[in-house]
């Protein structure tokens, strides 16, 4: 395919399973959302930065992370779960050996 056709097609999904700590022997959620990232470059280290932020921050929304009070628990499963929705976005975009390695790059 197409550096063209990837970069007005390519998006990055964001899906996590969530519960509320309360409920989170009851109940789960399922939660998407998309990241778009056509026309940057995913392999320069700058455009893997920008692209890595914006998954970052959209797997925040789509945790439901929060400021404020939180108990040790619940720090755990945010963090868990941002980091497993940040990880499958990158699946999800990393389809090259070149783009999985500047995003794998820009994560440490």
């Amino acid at each position: 395919m197409s550096r063209s056709v990837l970069a007005g097609l390519i998006t990055a999904t964001l899906m996590t399973v969530t519960a509320a700590p309360a409920l989170a022997d009851q109940i789960q959620t399922q939660h998407q959302t998309t990241v778009d990232y056509s026309g940057i470059d995913v392999e320069s280290r700058a455009g893997a930065k920008l692209v890595l932020s914006r998954i970052e921050s959209a797997a925040e929304k789509v945790c439901g992370v929060r400021n404020g009070m939180k108990s040790l628990e619940e720090i755990r499963m945010e963090r868990r779960c941002v980091d497993d929705a940040v990880e499958k976005a990158i699946e999800s975009v990393g389809t090259t050996q070149e783009r999985r390695a500047a995003l794998d790059a820009a994560r440490g």
